[in-house]
């Protein structure tokens, strides 16, 4: 599964696509893939992820490893499993 309760709030682990059409976030094959608009060029898809995934879940969301990776882990701070679990569908 690719994501874990913490006391901070809950981390998933995601594969970014750079350079998609358009923003969106699929689970496929037991991963959460985000298709995100912005290359990866000094920290613009990066940035984006950050701010897109804090205002679809409405609390501040931060890369924790990862920024220099497709695979990067995310703290989605606040929510529990469950809430960030239903949003994803899974």
């Amino acid at each position: 599964m690719s994501i874990k309760e913490t006391k901070e709030g809950t981390i998933i682990k995601v594969y970014v696509k750079p350079k998609s059409k358009k923003f969106s976030i699929k689970f496929e094959n037991n991963e959460i893939i985000v298709h995100c608009t912005e290359p990866a060029i000094k920290g613009r898809a990066n940035r984006e992820i950050e701010k897109k995934l804090s205002k679809i879940f409405k609390v501040k969301a931060i890369i924790l490893s990862g920024h220099a990776s497709r695979h990067k882990y995310i703290l989605i701070q606040g929510l529990s499993f469950e809430k960030v679990k239903c949003r994803f569908k899974i």
